[in-house]
């Protein structure tokens, strides 16, 4: 291997996600990853902790957060070359330090059920050393005390799992009966102008409300909603829920668990939900004759098109809100670039992916043109135009001058020779890789004729081997991207197959424009 290159590293390490394809199941697809991540671990520990500061799946970031810091000796990097000459022990060192900044940093910039479930796996998989303890404690404490408060009634017996493994059982037992030294240790010293609001935080987690002092209001008004629950008194769970405190997912959770006789209808109406469970829960509502409102601008792009298109199929009308929020997500581009782009969009049927992820591949699609800078002309292959029951005027609207919906056949050959005419620096594809009018042909255009334009395909089905996700010529390697997101990263790895250098320079730079780095750990940055 090319001492500055990279043969191990591809996107799939930080994209991959758990599901299983027309090519192999997912079991299959574990297996091949799991190795994967282990051999880049191995082949250049600094590039494998660094790499994970890019966009990727929650669940590839979450099993690389994992594999740091479930392998805590430093040797596989001591066999690390870069331009021909050994990494120094002061850069092994200081990468070795940085994990834990760089762990947290990934976990701040998850949402926070996603973060626990990566802490979870810790828990699961027994890795419990002193960074894996330091890393859970400041996830869950190093935070405003309300914040704390409303994450604890929201997730009590993940918090309580993660605490106890951090901890384990002997400190947790002492500091549940008061051991103060202990208590701001490990946890105090995270909010220490909070200190006894912690404390409630800590014995409620693990019912052992009666050693509190204190009754914080919102931990009170949960305690009193379970045992409401418990013994079925539906008016006094009512008049709990009306206080419009209690998240959602606890209502829902305690009238299931304890089968009660209470229309959905009302625990939606009392519950306190964010404005993404409005989107998701909203055909619930409106089954139920629930109003939810919605601020659509705070919603992620990828998000918004998944509802453009619900209501599309369902013939709903379609609110000026959400088309303005498209809109303004629009200006919002990607920090790439790639210069004059012209983009070639696959609306053929097969976009529309599996059952279960319904639209998935051409709203993935919809999102990268919609945030793509600098392009100059968007081709549809494929697809038909479809009436809706809107009421938008499209001139005041031209980002959505029709509605297409994927069908027919895919001819991107004919896209392709029509892009080739456009005086552009780039050309992007976003494919399935499914060309079956007429097959071979775009494979055939692609290597006759001359492209001065650089030529990339997205492909938005996923499979955790590149070499299963199809290509539209031999010569024209797929970007595998299952989310938006993912562009920038599969750009930089592409970067890496040629100079694993600059890449890592890259990569460093992103680091420090970092937030959650202190100047300490900045001074420690290769």
């Amino acid at each position: 291997m090319n001492k500055k290159t990279s043969t191990s590293f591809t996107p799939d390490i930080l994209t991959f996600v758990p599901k299983g394809s027309f090519y192999n199941t997912q079991d299959e697809q574990v297996q091949v990853i799991e190795q994967k991540w282990q051999d880049c671990l191995s082949e250049d520990r600094e590039l494998f902790a660094l790499s994970t500061i890019l966009p990727g799946s929650a669940f590839s970031k979450g099993r690389m957060n994992y594999y740091m810091l479930a392998n805590p000796g430093k040797g596989p990097l001591a066999h690390d070359k870069v331009s021909d000459s050994l990494v120094s022990i002061d850069r092994i060192n200081n990468i070795y330090q940085l994990e834990p900044s760089i762990i947290q940093h990934n976990l701040d910039n998850e949402s926070i059920p996603r973060a626990l479930k990566n802490c979870l796996m810790l828990v699961d998989n027994r890795v419990n050393n002193r960074r894996t303890q330091k890393i859970i404690l400041r996830y869950i404490f190093d935070r405003d005390i309300q914040d704390i408060i409303n994450i604890a009634i929201k997730y009590k017996q993940k918090l309580a799992r993660l605490i106890r493994h951090a901890l384990g059982k002997q400190n947790l037992y002492n500091i549940l009966n008061h051991d103060g030294k202990l208590f701001h240790k490990y946890i105090g010293k995270y909010c220490l102008e909070s200190a006894l609001s912690l404390h409630d935080v800590i014995y409620f987690l693990f019912d052992k409300s009666n050693k509190a002092t204190t009754i914080d209001y919102k931990l009170g008004l949960y305690t009193e909603l379970r045992r409401c629950a418990k013994v079925s008194d539906i008016d006094g769970f009512m008049l709990t829920a009306n206080k419009k405190v209690l998240p959602i997912e606890v209502l829902i959770g305690f009238r299931n668990t304890y089968k009660l006789d209470i229309p959905l209808s009302d625990v939606l109406e009392t519950g306190k939900m964010s404005d993404r469970q409005n989107i998701q829960l909203q055909s619930t509502a409106q089954r139920e004759d629930v109003e939810v409102e919605i601020d659509y601008k705070k919603q992620d792009i990828y998000d918004l098109w998944k509802l453009f298109y619900a209501k599309v199929f369902a013939g709903n009308i379609m609110t000026d809100e959400l088309v303005e929020a498209i809109d303004d997500k629009s200006k919002n581009k990607l920090d790439i670039d790639i210069g004059r782009t012209v983009v070639i969009m696959d609306a053929s049927r097969s976009m529309e992916g599996s059952d279960k992820r319904f639209l998935h591949p051409f709203l993935t699609g919809l999102s990268l043109i919609t945030v793509l800078p600098n392009v100059k002309e968007v081709l549809y292959v494929g697809g038909k135009l479809v009436s809706t029951s809107q009421d938008i005027n499209h001139r005041e609207h031209p980002l959505l001058p029709s509605v297409v919906i994927p069908s027919a056949a895919t001819k991107m050959w004919s896209a392709f020779k029509e892009a080739l005419t456009y005086d552009v620096d780039s050309i992007v594809i976003i494919s399935d890789g499914y060309e079956n009018s007429v097959k071979g042909a775009f494979e055939y255009i692609y290597k006759r004729l001359h492209h001065p334009s650089k030529i990339y395909h997205i492909n938005p089905v996923f499979a955790s081997e590149t070499a299963s996700a199809r290509r539209l010529s031999s010569n024209l390697e797929p970007m595998v991207i299952d989310d938006y997101r993912q562009l920038k990263t599969n750009l930089i790895f592409r970067l890496l197959q040629t100079d694993k250098v600059l890449a890592k320079n890259m990569l460093v730079s992103i680091l420090a424009q970092s937030k959650g780095l202190s100047t300490s750990e900045r001074s420690l940055l290769p």
